[in-house]
């Protein structure tokens, strides 16, 4: 509905100004309640902003950056600018992995056929389900290493999806203590193969609808994105997918 009465522009101005409030509110909040902190076994107390989990904070700010960085040397700006402000704060390697991509992507993406892009969805739908499915072999441990244990916790959730109707519908059963960051796995758990592919299809037939028009910063943007979904789980939330707005 957003997509059909609002226009790109305006869309635009209003999720920034709304991430925007969501920015000076954090804050106001740690100016007037002090900071909060995880703790966390490898690097001790972390920052997080008044979220439960710091990598929830580290989400927010990548998000701000791939909507951002519209340009190659916008991107490298903000990735260098963004290095220096969160070295310490910000420990979630997703995060510095976003910051190196997008710049390259810029660079790089001329050199993409249009077949190359439109398929991209597809090439992250099978790594995502590779991580899992392969999980015990040479090269899912490869992959499990990659995505720090990501694969392992995907393949406890797959494997909850046991029936006919689980696999193309989704589970209803919950699992709140496991921590599940690949988006496509935890879209498949919750809602079934069905959505997943009508998800994976919105996103191919946007690519390659986009590459006619010639808008590289656009693909460039949604294939950081997805390739982000490779690691947090963001693909069916509202708030933090913007790009939903664009395929469709």
């Amino acid at each position: 509905a957003i997509a059909k009465t609002i226009s790109r522009k305006d869309f635009e101005y209003l999720y920034a100004f709304c991430y925007l409030f969501c920015f000076i509110y954090m804050g106001f909040f740690v100016a007037l309640n002090g900071q909060s902190f995880y703790y966390d076994s490898r690097y001790g107390y972390i920052p997080s902003f008044g979220f439960i989990n710091p990598n929830s904070f580290a989400q927010f700010v990548t998000v701000i950056y791939i909507f951002s960085a519209r340009g190659f040397l916008l991107s490298i700006f903000l990735s260098f600018s963004l290095y220096l402000v969160f070295n310490d704060i910000i420990y979630a390697r997703s995060f510095y992995f976003i910051l190196i991509l997008q710049p390259i992507l810029f660079l790089i993406i001329g050199l993409f056929s249009k077949r190359i892009i439109s398929l991209f969805p597809i090439f992250i739908f099978s790594i995502s389900l590779a991580s899992a499915m392969l999980v015990g072999t040479e090269y899912g441990l490869f992959l499990d290493k990659m995505f720090s244990g990501r694969g392992y916790y995907s393949s406890l959730l797959l494997n909850e999806l046991n029936s006919i109707p689980t696999i193309f519908f989704g589970s209803t059963e919950k699992f709140d203590d496991l921590p599940v960051d690949v988006s496509f796995i935890s879209a498949l758990y919750d809602y079934g193969l069905f959505v997943v592919l009508i998800i994976v299809y919105l996103y191919v037939k946007g690519l390659n609808l986009i590459y006619e028009i010639k808008d590289n910063t656009l693909n460039v943007i949604i294939i950081s994105f997805l390739s982000y979904c490779l690691v947090e789980n963001a693909i069916v939330s509202y708030f933090l997918n913007f790009t939903l707005y664009y395929i469709m």
